[in-house]
């Protein structure tokens, strides 16, 4: 029970829009992915610690970073080009993403994210190139 309890502990807090940054940064390096996975989804995470994340090893916690309206343009141009499809395809479905980086998911080599980033960009009213 104590195990879990930490483990639930650690996800909450990674989720928590005011905790101070420097206990969101100890949770970058949790064992468990899922922690990490929340706290790149957390808006409040500082920067630091999104640029840390997404170069995680897990792919999940990558494509997490898809929605957090924090993350910093050079990183979400860095995810456009991730070596895992679904952090791609985890992209195409941010219609917050600016349309030049939907332009370079909308060129993919993978066809699913070519659809989804040229849907995503219709849905805007932009035309793909």
């Amino acid at each position: 029970m104590g195990s879990a309890f930490k483990l639930t502990g650690s996800y909450i807090l990674a989720g928590n829009l005011i905790e101070p940054g420097e206990k969101l940064n100890a949770l970058a390096n949790h064992i468990n992915p899922a922690v990490r996975r929340r706290l790149a989804e957390n808006p409040g995470t500082p920067a630091e610690t999104l640029a840390q994340l997404a170069r995680d090893e897990n792919n999940e916690v990558r494509a997490a970073l898809s929605w957090n309206a924090s993350v910093q343009m050079e990183i979400l141009a860095r995810l456009c080009r991730d070596e895992d499809v679904n952090v791609r395809l985890a992209l195409t479905d941010n219609v917050d993403l600016p349309p030049e980086l939907l332009e370079i998911l909308a060129a993919d080599e993978n066809p699913y994210v070519q659809y989804h980033a040229r849907r995503t960009l219709e849905l805007r009213g932009t035309e793909p190139r």
